[in-house]
């Protein structure tokens, strides 16, 4: 067992330091699981001018559908489509 005593006079236990940041992290993966789900995944989002044929192209080589979302840039203000298409 390793004992640190720090400027403060504390004296910490490298023993329990380790096995705490071990039960925070599986404690934080848990709740995150409980939370958001086992099945959580990713989303991706493209951006462009041609929505529709994306979409066709998206729907028949993985046969999922897609949204088309409709965006405006914050720097020049230029409003583009938002493709939705994989929730993995």
């Amino acid at each position: 067992m390793i004992r640190i005593q720090d400027k403060a006079g504390f004296i910490m236990d490298m023993d329990g330091v380790i096995y705490g940041l071990i039960v925070s992290f599986l404690f934080s993966t848990v709740i995150d699981k409980m939370m958001y789900g086992i099945n959580s995944g990713k989303l991706t989002l493209i951006v462009t001018d041609h929505g529709k044929m994306i979409c066709d192209l998206i729907d028949e080589i993985t046969a999922r559908g897609s949204t088309i979302l409709e965006g405006q840039g914050g720097f020049q203000g230029d409003f583009q489509q938002l493709q939705c298409p994989l929730h993995i």
